[in-house]
């Protein structure tokens, strides 16, 4: 094996942890908002009902790119080629549904602020028709050309350590166009599409409505939907490192650079196209008031009744200790006899347990004789207790 062959696989082991990590954590985050969104039915408007379905190709794009790694053994080297198919088929499918589903959660926000009144049922039906329907047609068609894969070199071209375009190296232009239709036009276009939204939108809200929160503009909206505003600047910052590499792609005629620039680029796209979920997370659920305050609340409950539970298995421990002291029969046997009152003794073993004191078993009985049975108390509820008779 020479040098550089050990260098590569070196790099790609690292490569396949760095990856492996940042898959983990976003299914984590996706997890995350499945489980507010199920559990906090304040939060379920139409924008939050749309981030659900971004979250599960969201969820998706992670989990294919995870198990990749995992069955090529955390490296670069793919010794199954169907299943780099099938995985390039799943990757890039719900890559780009998380484009059009981006771009449809801008273009509703937009709309919304605009006009008061507008169907969601129909917004929704037609954001997940059109957004889930054109990138299965998309893959239909490059499964037809057995264009994903990957190539006879078994490098990741345009990727980390997963699959995605079988790039022929006698014909790399053909390659790069199957590359810009599969995912990197598609992604530009979401880049445009929802920048233009966002800044128009944040131009409309400042200029003529910034002294209103959007549950003012629109009752479908909740004031902390402006992190919406944020998210082609998250999709930007984590997706731009493969798309740089991309561009590099077609600046070398096809050639793979093989500088550090390229490596460095290479790990941070390694880290950031998986986890967009983690960030989505990060954004509509810590940073979001409503829902991190309730996720505050849970959290405290959870650890209340958790200690509660603690500390009544602790004290039935010791009540159970206690039992044979505090079970004990409370009998007065009294009779008045020329005006003569006797003291009624209690058992010594309820002094002992210092249920009651010696001040406390003076009864002043006229009359009538009576016999109290055997009464199973607790040591607090005698000890909240005066008896007179």
């Amino acid at each position: 094996m020479t040098e550089g062959n050990v260098k590569n696989d070196t790099l790609g082991v690292a490569l396949s942890y760095v990856s492996a990590v940042s898959c983990g954590l976003s299914i984590l985050g996706a997890m995350g908002i499945f489980l507010t969104y199920a559990l906090f039915s304040e939060i379920r408007n139409t924008a939050r009902k749309l981030m659900i379905s971004l979250t599960i190709a969201d969820f998706l794009t992670p989990t294919g790119i995870l198990t990749a790694i995992v069955v090529q053994g955390f490296g670069d080297h793919v010794s199954n080629t169907d299943f780099c198919t099938v995985q390039s088929a799943v990757t890039t499918y719900s890559s780009l549904v998380s484009f059009f589903l981006t771009v449809a959660i801008a273009g509703y926000l937009f709309v919304a602020v605009n006009r008061r009144s507008m169907s969601s049922t129909c917004v929704l039906v037609v954001s997940n028709v059109v957004s889930w329907t054109v990138p299965g047609i998309i893959i239909v068609v490059a499964l037809y050309k057995k264009i994903l894969g990957r190539n006879k070199l078994d490098l990741p071209i345009g990727t980390g350590p997963w699959c995605w375009v079988n790039f022929d190296e006698q014909d790399r232009s053909t390659s790069i166009a199957y590359m810009f239709i599969t995912g990197k036009g598609w992604e530009l276009a979401c880049y445009l599409l929802t920048a233009t939204f966002y800044v128009l939108l944040k131009f409309k809200l400042y200029l003529r409505q910034r002294f209103k929160h959007l549950n003012e503009i629109n009752p479908d909206l909740r004031d902390d939907d402006k992190n919406f505003l944020y998210v082609w600047l998250v999709f930007l910052a984590i997706r731009a490192w493969g798309t740089i590499r991309f561009f590099m792609l077609i600046a070398y005629s096809g050639e793979i650079p093989k500088d550090d620039l390229n490596t460095v680029l290479l790990f941070l796209q390694a880290i950031g196209d998986p986890s967009q979920a983690l960030f989505n997370f990060i954004l509509f659920c810590l940073l979001d008031r409503d829902v991190r305050q309730k996720m505050c609340q849970r959290c405290t409950l959870c650890m209340t009744v958790i200690y509660a539970t603690i500390h009544n298995n602790d004290g039935n421990c010791e009540e159970s200790q206690d039992r044979h002291i505090d079970h004990a029969s409370i009998k007065e046997e009294s009779y008045a006899d020329n005006g003569h009152t006797d003291e009624v003794s209690l058992p010594k073993s309820n002094e002992r347990a210092g249920i009651m004191s010696q001040s406390d078993t003076r009864f002043n009985v006229i009359g009538s004789k009576r016999k109290y049975g055997s009464v199973l108390t607790t040591l607090n509820s005698f000890s909240n207790k005066a008896f007179t008779v």
